[in-house]
């Protein structure tokens, strides 16, 4: 498991790597409920952000959701192969 959480993709693979050790026995569940807490006051912290910014009239910018788009299929765009 990588050390470095930058983006949201990050947790959602530690999430599931935690899953996947939970049911081989790797971990306790006391520590895999300790990281799922840890997780939703991480998203619940997100949410209060955008609620801010919501009321306030500001655009959020979080650059741990912020995800690359993956490029749209050739066939969408007319570009020819």
């Amino acid at each position: 498991m990588s050390d470095i959480i930058s983006t949201m993709n990050d947790v959602r693979r530690i999430l599931l790597e935690q899953l996947a050790d939970l049911k081989a026995g790797k971990i306790q569940p006391t520590a895999a409920n300790a990281m799922c807490n840890t997780t939703g006051k991480l998203f619940y912290s997100i949410k209060l952000e955008f609620e801010y910014a919501r009321l306030t009239g500001q655009t959020p910018f979080i650059p741990f959701i912020q995800l690359e788009s993956p490029q749209p299929p050739k066939e969408l765009t007319g570009a020819t192969v």
